[in-house]
């Protein structure tokens, strides 16, 4: 329905609006119940009726569109309406953030794998060590690839993976988004042979299997509804959530800026906040405080050095700033006897970011140490604590591109809790998404890169509500995210993970012009068609187009030919992204290093026509195997004369014009070599008008 007819319909409501005494417009605000019954018409009634009292800050109709001969067209149960300046201010409640995993079974028809290599992990001891293991197989690969784990993910109910595995799944998930189509993720339970056909064929179009019960499930990342202490009239007051503990509560990372708003949703007790003088840690602190827990100790290697401690304590009372090295046990043991801890928050955490190409051992293990070590030892030492929350992020879920290493260790801190959880013992593990202001990890580059892929920021009141919707569920992992749908709706790549929020029916189809739409094929004839200016204007008008997108122009023209990639303002990751778009665009692999060893976007564009157009040698074999055809044509036994004819002619016509052209060459090669100056002169005058 054409969004005019439709806001005309409308117009009876506005109208309505007007005289209620608000003395504000109001504007329609949710819709509920919508069915299209038909399309295409140009005309329509509608029948409105009220469903809500008129007055207050808001109202409710029903609506039903027909067309001239009273055939139904549109109808909506429940139309909400808000006053203008209030459904302009938020019209996205936060708790809409709130996503979790589900797998359900893979529908696609399934797919040979015959050529691509399988690569079955070994078991391992420790996330650490299990990552650095496939870090060296993916580089080592370049071709397609299934890598094999066992008992990686949480599939179906009470599983209990191994953080190991999961590792290996969050790093493998972020080489799946620096080079995607290349790499296929498959979990099997204990015992499950490979041997017996279980690979040679996939579900088509999934990156990401897990094998249970005789079938294969695939991951989907759903919208989880929250419980909202309103809907609930024993709920508890003020929104807090969770049950009532006494003690001492410990938040691991407790001084940076998570801290004190995740405070306030705890009754009594001590609670303990890992990595606290940066980040988020104090934010969340405060909250635990307000929500009546009686301590919140902030844990961090700085302590009460670490910047504006001093400030904290004393606005804050309730919280204790402790220097300890969470990964180091006996420090960590001796820190929850001395302050009789009830309550975790684990938010500790480090980046190292860096293309799978520059990753190492070290870099792992510089991430991965203070982000899960802590971790484990605190849920061997708090047995009973509750909370018991973990800050993971949805890089570990979702996969990004740079982020192997901190993935890899978010993942395996989900699998922790996953296994705790399943023991019957409490455990969440809120994987977050990016945060806005100093706050969070990432500079301000880094979140306008992710805005424009579809990851929007949270601010700390959005954690306030999404850290109560979360701990309102009954799941071991929830992501709050602010994911825009309409972003990723839009690009050029939806991750079959994120299908069920963005189906294809919400897909914008885009018009397809020049090399973007066409297949690798097309697009060779028509660069093989084009003079070679041609050729690399219109390589570099693709170049161009897609370097604009990735660092956010609005104009393709912003986009200078020459002018390196490095000064342009690039990173590895958007070298991964130009690479991945290009690769999109042309159907032909490109390297991970196209930026390094082309550094302009007119050097790129002359490497894609080494690529896209063959040389001379492959023109010339071309010809040869289609003279070879025409002499079989012309051999066979059954051909007409006259199609012998038609061919014979064409071909000395052809010759013809060759010889024609050669011995005009020669003659106007042989003139200009004896001509005089002046005769010179006339020539080009007479032949090309100068």
């Amino acid at each position: 329905m054409h969004p005019a007819l439709l806001d005309a319909a409308l117009h009876a409501v506005a109208l309505h609006s007007s005289t209620t005494g608000t003395g504000e417009t109001l504007v329609p605000f949710a819709w509920r119940g919508v069915h299209l019954y038909a399309t295409g018409a140009t005309s329509l009634r509608a029948v409105l009726a009220r469903t809500a009292p008129a007055g207050g800050s808001g109202d409710g109709w029903r609506l039903l569109l027909v067309d001239p001969a009273g055939a139904p067209v549109l109808s909506v149960d429940e139309l909400d309406l808000r006053p203008a300046s209030r459904a302009t201010r938020r019209v996205t409640d936060p708790t809409d953030h709130l996503y979790a995993v589900d797998w359900v079974p893979a529908q696609a028809e399934t797919v040979s794998t015959a050529g691509t290599s399988v690569c079955q992990v070994p078991p391992s001891d420790s996330p650490l060590s299990a990552a650095t293991w496939v870090l060296t197989r993916l580089r080592e690969s370049t071709g397609p690839l299934i890598l094999v784990t066992t008992g990686g993910v949480a599939a179906t109910a009470r599983e209990r993976p191994d953080p190991a595995m999961a590792a290996v799944w969050g790093l493998a998930r972020s080489a799946q988004a620096e080079s995607p189509d290349r790499i296929v993720l498959v979990d099997v339970e204990p015992g499950t042979p490979l041997l017996d056909g279980l690979l040679e064929e996939l579900p088509g179009g999934e990156s990401q299997l897990a094998w249970r019960g005789g079938e294969f499930l695939a991951p989907r990342l759903a919208r989880i509804p929250a419980r909202k202490p309103a809907d609930d009239p024993a709920a508890e007051p003020e929104g807090i959530q969770g049950p009532a503990v006494s003690g001492t509560i410990l938040i691991t990372g407790g001084t940076g800026g998570l801290g004190p708003l995740f405070a306030e949703h705890l009754l009594v007790g001590t609670i303990l906040i890992t990595g606290g003088t940066g980040g988020l840690g104090p934010l969340f602190a405060e909250h635990l405080l307000v929500a009546g827990a009686e301590r919140v100790v902030l844990a961090s290697r700085r302590g009460p050095d670490a910047p504006g401690m001093n400030q904290l304590r004393e606005r804050l009372p309730g919280i204790e700033v402790v220097a300890c090295d969470v990964t180091d046990r006996d420090a960590l043991t001796e820190l929850v006897a001395r302050h009789d801890i009830t309550g975790v928050v684990h938010a500790a955490g480090v980046l190292d970011d860096g293309t799978l190409d520059t990753l190492d051992a070290d870099r792992l293990d510089r991430v991965m140490t203070p982000k899960f070590e802590p971790l484990r030892h605190l849920d061997e030492l708090c047995p009973d604590a509750e909370p018991f929350v973990a800050f993971s992020s949805a890089a570990g879920i979702l996969g990004a591109a740079g982020q192997g290493n901190y993935a890899a260790a978010n993942a395996a801190v989900d699998a922790l809790i996953e296994r705790r959880r399943a023991t019957g013992r409490a455990g969440i593990s809120l994987a977050w998404g990016l945060w806005a202001g100093p706050g969070g990890m990432g500079g301000d580059s880094e979140r306008s890169r992710l805005a424009r892929l579809g990851m929007g920021a949270l601010t700390a009141a959005d954690g306030r509500t999404l850290w109560d919707a979360a701990l309102a569920q009954d799941r071991a992992v929830v992501v709050p995210a602010a994911l825009d749908l309409r972003t990723i709706a839009e690009s050029e790549h939806v991750p079959k993970l994120l299908s069920v929020l963005v189906p294809p029916a919400a897909r914008r189809r885009r018009t397809a012009v020049g090399p973007d739409a066409a297949t690798t094929e097309h697009l060779r004839d028509r660069m093989t068609a084009l003079r070679p200016a041609e050729r690399e204007q219109a390589l570099l008008d693709l170049v161009a187009g897609q370097t604009a997108r990735v660092l956010g122009y609005g104009e393709v023209r912003a986009v200078e030919a020459t002018r390196p990639f490095t000064e342009a303002g690039f990173d590895s990751l958007a070298a991964v992204d130009l690479r991945n778009r290009l690769t999109r665009a042309t159907g032909v692999a490109l390297p991970a290093t196209l930026t390094f060893d082309h550094p302009t976007p007119l050097e790129v564009a002359r490497f894609l026509g080494t690529l896209l157009v063959p040389g001379e040698e492959e023109l010339l074999g071309r010809v040869l195997r289609d003279l070879t055809s025409v002499g079989e044509f012309l051999s066979a036994p059954d051909r007409h004369d006259d199609s012998r004819t038609q061919v014979a002619e064409r071909l000395r016509a052809l010759l013809r014009g060759t010889e024609r052209d050669a011995t005009d060459a020669a003659e106007v090669t042989d003139r200009l070599r004896l001509s005089t100056d002046d005769e010179l002169f006339d020539f080009l005058d007479d032949q090309l008008g100068i």
